[in-house]
Order: structure tokens, then C-alpha cells, then sequence
């Protein structure tokens, strides 16, 4: 099981956070932007999956 700390992680990683060994833990700023680049990428798959040509 992953824990909320992997996936925020992860968000943060969307958002420029680059986890190196010597990096303090990301913080709201960089987890803000991984969020809206999340919803970015969510959103174009939703715009990519409603459009229907022919």
C-alpha cells in the first residue's frame, strides 16, 4: 500500500520538485504547481477522450 507521503511526493515531483538526497521537503508552493500541471494533464485527457471525429 502507498503511503500519502509517496503520492505527494509525486505531485511535488509534477511540480519541479527534483528529491535529491541533500533537498528539504517540498513545500506548498511546488505541491500548488504539481497540482494545476496534474489538472492540466487530467484535463487534455478528458478533452482527448470526448472528441469524436467522423
Amino acid at each position: 500500500m502507498t503511503t500519502l507521503a509517496a503520492y505527494l511526493l509525486k505531485i511535488a515531483m509534477l511540480g519541479g520538485y527534483l528529491a535529491r538526497n541533500h533537498d528539504p521537503p517540498p513545500g506548498n508552493m511546488v505541491a500548488g504547481r504539481g497540482m494545476t500541471r496534474l489538472h492540466d494533464i487530467a484535463f487534455g485527457i478528458s478533452i482527448r477522450s470526448s472528441r469524436r471525429c467522423g
